[in-house]
């Protein structure tokens, strides 16, 4: 938020909020843009040959001894969450992901959600 305050001249000592100085300066939050990767990388897994590297590192399952405590948390469950937070279920998205359907409502179809 440092340099977008920059960019049009105000400090924080003139009390604007984070969401007028990204509306004047036009810039999206940082989660949205990262959830909007997350969907876009989703979609390119889905539709990767199976033979891929990166195809067969996501699908693949660990075998052996479990570490105590709470299980680690995996790329997959986040983007679970963020397809849930758009009533989307995973196994939904995959199939809109293979037809080239899934977009979250702040991506537009067809555009990579940055404005011109």
């Amino acid at each position: 938020m440092r340099c977008l305050r920059k960019a049009v001249n105000k400090t924080r000592r003139d009390k604007i909020r984070n969401e007028v100085i990204r509306a004047q300066v036009g810039a999206t939050p940082v989660l949205q843009h990262v959830e909007n990767q997350q969907i876009k990388w989703f979609g390119h897994l889905m539709r990767m040959p199976t033979d891929q590297p990166a195809h067969r590192a996501c699908n693949s399952r660990y075998s052996g001894k479990r570490p105590r405590g709470r299980p680690r948390r995996r790329w997959s469950d986040s983007v679970a969450d963020t397809l849930k937070g758009h009533n989307k279920s995973l196994c939904e998205a995959s199939h809109l992901a293979v037809e080239r359907r899934l977009h979250l409502p702040a991506t537009p179809d067809g555009t990579s959600g940055r404005k011109k």
